[in-house]
């Protein structure tokens, strides 16, 4: 058979798995011939972890003159600043809002307001009580992403939500490590009609044959995220799909633990 033959020559080209001897031939064409068409699946848990906290805050400051009102602003930002940094953490600044009220003789407030919307990340390690408590004094008084110049602050709002890094890479090796659970799966379950010297190795075979394997989408179910109002549902991803992954945010900081169902065939064509 002309394909089994290519295969062994790309396999035996290829380093020997580790710890495994060389296979003969004819064992290895045995294996690929009892492989070809095969739809293998698994069952398959894997877990992603979120990486820092993320606040969206609001710190703001009202007065009768604009550049007193700017500069007690700046002041109150600066000690922002050196709390977020002794904790390691980012500030980004984001939108300032500034709005005048009109008076009247039922309105004794001042009339300028400004508004610094702000983006606080902490890593997992900050204690974000602690953190939180000295915010409330440095003056943030508001939360959320719909937060405003008119605010009242009386619902409560979601103070932080957890985001992942390099959630794509967390992700590829879920998909590794399934895929590598449906090759042993397949091995075990195929073992009794494979040449006995391959038995040992038959997963890392099927590894240095990765190429020959075509893959399905593989949905991974378990990961709940966190919506703006704070209510959280559950949401599938694909992988590979297009998902703006730096958009998914947790709800807590622990890690969560996805499982699919994976699914491949192996396909023996020419090059």
């Amino acid at each position: 058979m002309r394909y089994p033959k290519l295969l062994i020559l790309v396999f035996l080209c290829a380093p020997a798995p580790s710890g495994a001897a060389d296979y003969p031939p004819a064992d290895v064409a045995h294996l690929v011939a009892r492989l070809n068409n095969q739809r293998l699946s698994a069952s398959c848990t894997g877990s992603v972890a979120p990486a820092a906290a993320v606040l969206t805050a609001g710190m703001s400051a009202e007065g009768l003159k604009p550049g007193a009102v700017q500069a007690q602003l700046e002041k109150q930002l600066a000690a922002l600043e050196e709390l977020v940094g002794t904790h390691r953490g980012t500030l980004r600044r984001l939108e300032l809002l500034r709005g005048v009220r009109g008076l009247d003789e039922t309105n004794q407030k001042a009339p300028y307001v400004v508004l610094q919307r702000l983006e606080i990340e902490l890593p997992l390690s900050a204690p974000l009580d602690d953190v939180l408590e000295r915010l409330l004094l440095l003056g943030i008084d508001r939360f959320g992403s719909d937060m405003g110049l008119d605010w009242s602050g009386r619902a409560p709002r979601l103070v932080a939500v957890y985001r992942f890094d390099r959630l794509e890479e967390q992700l590829r090796a879920v998909h590794a490590g399934c895929r590598s659970q449906a090759f042993r799966s397949w091995c075990e379950e195929h073992s009794a009609e494979l040449p006995v010297s391959v038995r040992p190795g038959c997963s890392d075979i099927l590894e240095q044959l990765g190429g020959w394997f075509r893959d399905e989408a593989l949905p991974l179910n378990g990961l709940r995220v966190v919506e703006a109002d704070g209510r959280s549902r559950a949401q599938g991803v694909t992988w590979p799909s297009g998902t703006r992954w730096e958009e998914i945010r947790s709800g807590g900081p622990e890690p969560v633990e996805l499982h699919g169902v994976f699914n491949t065939t192996f396909e023996l064509r020419p090059r």
